[in-house]
């Protein structure tokens, strides 16, 4: 009797130290699938980018090309907060102090400083803004007033001369099949061609289309090879019509600033 006993109980003994293997084992694998899955984060697959992410890069301005027979894109995306540019020449020392000063009064911190030799502009020690965000629209006539300057104005698109325009300047069509809401739009044209006169040309032909234009100016380079149009997401369309007219390459890009003061030298 005494040796069957014995012999239960290390039969009981053995499946004792198989159930605590089992259940090593078993917690062994979830806590290596549990890092495999923190490490490898299958779950963030296919995410996009977020605001915030896409204006910690905003160095670089997003472009979305249009192929022939593409569907263009629904919306551009741009950073949720204030990106500044100041335009200012080698004699506006002080006054961009002044605007650096008022900007962090207004707690914005950070800004882009664009210097350029020439500005080429009459509308000098001005305020504008891209888009039609009530809060950025506030934000630039409390600058405004701070600094002295008449009321800001809004720009809806911005276009950037190449040394390409001549020739698309002189086959651009006319306005017939433009769609409504092009006409009465805002615009500034920047020359970044290096060639003289070619700002005031794009500007009388976006006259022609009914295109305001608030300011042009000299862009602070000159070795834009290609003309190119910016837009705020609401403006898409019209800017995707104004490109085909004009004969511009296939791409549209989001404005690179929500905001830009231009300051006047000397």
């Amino acid at each position: 009797m005494a040796l069957i006993e014995g012999r239960v109980e290390i039969m009981r003994s053995r499946r004792r130290k198989r159930k605590r293997r089992l259940i090593a084992v078993t917690v062994i694998t979830v806590i290596l699938i549990a890092v495999v899955l923190v490490l490898w984060r299958p779950w963030e697959a296919g995410e996009t980018e977020t605001g915030d992410e896409f204006h910690d890069r905003f160095d670089t301005t997003q472009v979305y090309e249009l192929p022939e027979g593409d569907e263009p894109p629904d919306e551009i995306v741009l950073p949720e907060r204030y990106s500044v540019a100041v335009w200012h020449t080698p004699g506006d020392a002080e006054r961009l102090h002044d605007v650096e000063y008022q900007l962090a009064q207004l707690g914005q911190t950070e800004y882009n400083a664009l210097p350029i030799d020439v500005l080429g502009t009459g509308n000098v020690n001005t305020v504008y803004y891209h888009g039609e965000s009530e809060q950025l629209r506030s934000f630039a006539e409390r600058l405004t007033e701070l600094l002295g300057f008449p009321a800001p104005r809004r720009v809806d698109l911005s276009v950037t001369v190449g040394r390409d325009i001549e020739g698309l300047l002189s086959t651009a069509p006319g306005t017939s099949d433009l769609p409504e809401g092009v006409t009465g739009l805002t615009a500034e044209v920047l020359n970044g061609s290096g060639i003289a006169g070619m700002a005031s040309r794009m500007t009388r032909k976006l006259g022609e289309f009914g295109v305001i234009v608030v300011d042009f100016r000299n862009n602070d380079t000159f070795d834009r090879e290609r003309t190119t149009i910016s837009c705020t997401p609401e403006k898409l369309e019209f800017a995707l019509a104004l490109k085909e007219a004009l004969g511009l390459p296939g791409s549209v890009t989001g404005v690179p600033y929500d905001l830009q003061v231009i300051l006047g030298g000397g």
